[in-house]
């Protein structure tokens, strides 16, 4: 068990505090908006602060090597999750079909 001095608690007090409060912050910011976009910015705010958190207090590389995996990992499968646009029906290199009618004219 490791014994941190009254400082790196201090830190790491504070630390946690600013990540709260900076949560908060964003669903307060985010509230309104669609579910998958306020998940996405908290998942990325909150593994920002878990991995500040782990630096701040003190645990060496051996420690915190497998937790930023994690991290990474969960931050590359909220990115991954996100849904391409839909691609259109008409290829890219021909136009789309024109109705005579639209333009005003008469057909035939």
């Amino acid at each position: 068990m490791t014994f941190k001095t009254p400082y790196e608690f201090f830190l790491c007090l504070i630390t946690v505090a600013l990540g709260i409060a900076a949560l908060l912050l964003l669903a307060i910011m985010y509230g309104r908006r669609p579910p998958e976009e306020f998940a996405r910015v908290f998942t990325v705010s909150l593994v920002i602060f878990a991995a500040l958190f782990l630096i701040v207090a003190g645990y060496n590389e051996k420690q915190t090597a497998p937790v930023f995996g994690l991290l990474g990992t969960v931050l590359g499968y909220i990115f991954g999750k996100v849904a391409s646009p839909p691609a259109s029906a008409t290829p890219q290199n021909q136009a789309p079909p024109t109705n005579p009618t639209a333009s005003g004219g008469r057909p035939g």
